[in-house]
C-alpha cells in the first residue's frame, strides 16, 4: 500500500510540470489553441488510463495529470483576457465556485460509478467530460475566429 501511495505522489509531483509548461504556452501563443492542446492531451491521457495497465498506465497517468493541471494557467489567462475589467473578480469567483462545486458533485458520480462499473469506467466518464470541454473550446475558437487572443504583454519598469 505504501508503494502505491508513493507512486501516486511521484506522478502528481511530476504533473506540476504542466503548470510551468502551460504558463509558458499562455505567454507565447494564442490562448485558445493552448487551451485546446492541453485539454486534448488530457483527453488522450484519460483514455490511456482507461485502456492500459503496467508502465503504459503510468505514462498515461502522467500525461493526463500534466495536461489536466496545466489547463489552469491558460484558463485563468483566458478569463483575464476575455472578461470585462469591471467584473473580472466576479468572473473569477464564479469560475472557482463552479469548479469546486462541480468537483464536489463529481465525487458522488465517481463513487457511484466505482461501485457499479469499476475504475475503468470512471476514466471513460472523465474522458467524456474532457471531450465536452474540447468541443466547447472548439466552439470558442469558431466564434472568435479572425481574432488573436493572446496574453497582454506589459513592459517591466
Amino acid at each position: 500500500k505504501f508503494g502505491t501511495t508513493l507512486l501516486i505522489c511521484i506522478v502528481i509531483f511530476i504533473s506540476i510540470i504542466g503548470q510551468r509548461l502551460s504558463g509558458w504556452v499562455a505567454d507565447k501563443y494564442d490562448l485558445r489553441y493552448g487551451y485546446l492542446f492541453f485539454y486534448g492531451m488530457a483527453l488522450v491521457g484519460a483514455v490511456g488510463v482507461a485502456f492500459f495497465s503496467g508502465w503504459l498506465l503510468l505514462v498515461s497517468a502522467v500525461i493526463f495529470l500534466i495536461f489536466l493541471f496545466g489547463t489552469q494557467p491558460i484558463e485563468n489567462s483566458l478569463i483575464a483576457r476575455l472578461s470585462p475589467a469591471r467584473i473580472r473578480s466576479s468572473v473569477y469567483a464564479l469560475k472557482f465556485t463552479l469548479a469546486f462545486g462541480i468537483g464536489a458533485f463529481a465525487v458522488n458520480i465517481v463513487s457511484v460509478t466505482l461501485k457499479k462499473s469499476g475504475t475503468q469506467m470512471v476514466y471513460y466518464e472523465i474522458a467524456g467530460f474532457l471531450l465536452i470541454n474540447v468541443f466547447l473550446i472548439l466552439t470558442l475558437i469558431y466564434v472568435s475566429r479572425g481574432q488573436s487572443i493572446r496574453q497582454k504583454q506589459t513592459v517591466d519598469d
